[in-house]
């Protein structure tokens, strides 16, 4: 821990595992990971049983468990309603991959920042990140620093909680409000006010969308 090594050692330890997730799953789905966050895609559950074997040998070499509790499988397949599909695949996973029959069925997830899955709403993915955002501007106006000043923390702490989203997610035009109010938080000009145009347009700020 805390060692700048430790990440490019951790991703070396775990390629093997990666590669063979990826056999396991060729022709039925595919595997996806950044760091210690992976994603499987598979076509039916059953396609699931040579990954979970898989994990049971690297776990028992390399002592790297799975966390059950805080895995997540989102069925894909909307035609049932949603008790039925939670129903449905928590007997599957238990009939056919019992090793994760203690996985958490769900309808939408997160999977690096985002929220994933049929039921997830489309802004969804700003829910988090917003408050995160609201908190942040808020730490910042208390600051009381000149709006040069203002603007640049802003800009460093303030809008990467929305712009990482905004990379795959549009911005939803109703959020725009909390983003007015923000610019007014930290432009704060004594005696002067600016029509709501301008300071949605407020260039020097970035913000996203």
């Amino acid at each position: 821990q805390g060692c700048p090594l430790s990440g490019a050692m951790f991703a070396l330890v775990v390629a093997p595992l990666l590669a063979q997730l990826d056999m396991d799953l060729r022709g039925s789905g595919g595997v996806f990971a950044y760091a210690d966050d992976i994603g499987l895609l598979a076509r039916c559950v059953s396609a699931l049983m040579k990954p979970a074997r898989s994990l049971a040998a690297y776990s028992a070499a390399s002592a790297m468990n799975l966390k059950l509790a805080k895995c997540v499988a989102i069925p894909l397949r909307t035609e049932f309603p949603v008790r039925v599909r939670t129903e449905v695949y928590s007997t599957l996973f238990r009939w056919l991959v019992p090793e994760w029959s203690g996985i958490q069925i769900k309808h939408a997830g997160t999977y690096l920042g985002f929220v994933v899955g049929p039921e997830a709403s489309n802004g969804a993915s700003y829910e988090g990140p917003m408050a995160k955002f609201v908190r942040r501007t808020e730490e910042v106006a208390r600051s009381m620093l000149s709006v040069s000043e203002g603007v640049r923390m802003f800009n460093q702490r303030c809008v990467p909680v929305l712009s990482y989203v905004a990379q795959l997610v549009p911005f939803p035009g109703a959020l725009w409000k909390q983003c007015d109010w923000a610019v007014e938080k930290i432009a704060h000009f004594p005696g002067r006010s600016f029509p709501r145009p301008l300071l949605r347009r407020f260039d020097a700020l970035h913000l996203p969308g």
